[in-house]
């Protein structure tokens, strides 16, 4: 199993790998540029950093940037940190992105450490189902296989009986390598949403994982996984939030159009927390005087800060209602 379990390894983790391994090098260079040793708390720190870099403005320009660093860093950290892709790093593009590229290393070598360890277990199992074979093929090429015959009876119809016994559990864990190994969903320290609750892989295991939810760690069948809708915000840039609503048919009618546009200036107003997308859309009518709508927006995520997603979620509701209020649009 080495030359399967190295090229499982190396094939999946290295781009992870030279990307960390990159976005590492400017951090350490940006560490180099303070003449101090990193402060416990990496968000203090990361802070720091930005000030020593620029010391009297809350926003790093690329012209200022590339005047310290030279044009090759200065596209290596703007590459980094530039979530808005407009040539200017702010102090909270910069802090999030900083501790993003520390947590990615650090759980990049949990995840590497824990599929070792499953490689390790799943090694024993079949070493331990090869084993009876081994042996017996080795029994035979001596010529001793008519004096066990009557041994390997009563052992087969054992392994038969406990086959039938186990015979679900090794179609569990079957199905589990595939889904850890093949389609691998998340890995350790991933952000995912699982029936719309938001959980933290802690562990991942040959039957089960475990996951944080409100700082409680749960175990989960992973075959109770498989058939569940699963966004890992590892590698997904985009999250939906739709938000329900119901109104009064003739004021919605009346105000379509202005929501729409009042909804587009709130979205171009912010790039770093809006993609720009939404739908308006899913009308259903209730009754002669209600209707259901629903107001999908796409925000950006980035580095897995669901703190501060879930924040800009909650936000832009109160900015929905303010939206509601400022057009009289009546909300049922």
């Amino acid at each position: 199993m080495c030359i399967v379990e190295l090229k499982m390894f190396f094939s999946h983790y290295r781009e992870r790998i030279e990307i960390n391994e990159e976005n590492i090098q400017i951090i350490e260079m940006l560490n180099r540029s303070t003449g101090l040793k990193m402060f416990p708390n990496l968000q203090t720190w990361g802070h720091y950093v930005f000030k020593t870099i620029s010391p009297n403005d809350d926003i790093l320009t690329f012209e200022k940037c590339e005047s310290v660093f030279g044009t090759s860093y200065t596209n290596g950290i703007f590459g980094l940190f530039d979530a808005n892709n407009d040539l200017t790093i702010t102090a909270g593009e910069f802090v999030t992105g900083y501790y993003g590229v520390i947590r990615e290393k650090y759980f990049l070598n949990q995840a590497l450490l824990q599929k070792n360890n499953l490689f390790y277990k799943l090694n024993i199992i079949v070493s331990i189902m090869c084993l009876p074979f081994a042996v017996f093929v080795g029994i035979s090429f001596l010529g001793f296989a008519k004096y066990f015959a009557n041994l390997f009876s009563i052992i087969s119809g054992i392994i038969l009986s406990l086959s039938f016994v186990f015979s679900s559990v090794v179609g569990d864990i079957f199905r589990s390598l595939i889904f850890i190994f093949i389609v691998r969903p998340f890995e350790a320290g991933d952000y995912v949403k699982i029936n719309d609750k938001i959980f933290i892989v802690e562990e991942l295991g040959l039957l089960y994982s475990s996951f944080l939810i409100d700082s409680l760690l749960t175990y989960v069948q992973n075959s109770q996984l498989m058939s569940k809708h699963i966004v890992n915000y590892r590698v997904s840039e985009i999250e939906e939030k739709i938000y329900k609503f119901k109104f009064n048919i003739k004021s919605f009618k009346e105000k379509a159009e202005m929501l729409n546009r009042k909804i587009k200036k709130i979205l171009k107003s912010d790039t770093q927390v809006y993609t720009g997308k939404y739908l308006i859309n899913n009308y259903i009518i209730l009754n002669d005087d209600i209707m259901t709508v629903e107001i999908v927006i796409y925000f950006k995520i980035r580095y897995q800060y669901i703190k501060g997603l879930l924040k800009n979620e909650d936000d832009f509701l109160l900015t929905l209602h303010d939206i509601f209020r400022d057009l009289d649009l009546k909300v049922c």
